[in-house]
């Protein structure tokens, strides 16, 4: 009896659903709603949008919609790397604010699961470089706390 119960508290959502009525709810998880794609508009697009392509990366075509296009999963895989290791933007180019990369960081890692375990795959292999910032790895005091071998 409990679980006729419960089954029924879920009826109204998934007529819901069934009736397209949830679009406004799903809609928070696209890149629009949820404000990236402001963020890679106002850092990204000049160099991968429709007019350049740097590195042959353009990112102004991506909708974060996987079940629709389950390719664009690498290029979300590409972007997380390019913002956790803070290669992107380039040096030369304005920062992005500390909140904005987390933002967009959280996002990806929420919406797009498949790019944290490609990225983590990747990562274990040492042709792809390594994790420690340039910063670090010449750092003196860092070197110091190093095990002497």
């Amino acid at each position: 009896m409990t679980l006729l119960l419960k089954r029924l508290r879920l009826l109204p959502l998934a007529m819901a659903i069934s009736c397209g009525a949830t679009k406004g709810v799903l809609a928070k998880f696209t890149p629009e709603a949820s404000g990236v794609r402001i963020l890679l508009k106002k850092y990204c697009f000049e160099c991968h949008g429709e007019k350049k392509q740097k590195g042959k990366v353009r990112l102004d075509l991506l909708t974060g919609n996987l079940a629709t296009h389950p390719k664009e999963s690498e290029t979300w895989a590409k972007v997380l790397e390019q913002l956790e290791l803070g290669e992107m933007p380039p040096e030369d180019e304005k920062p992005l604010e500390e909140q904005e990369r987390e933002s967009v960081i959280e996002w990806i890692n929420q919406n797009v699961s498949e790019a944290q375990p490609l990225l983590a795959r990747k990562m274990r292999f040492p042709e792809n470089g390594n994790l420690v910032p340039h910063d670090k790895l010449f750092d003196p005091k860092v070197a110091a706390q190093a095990p002497k071998i």
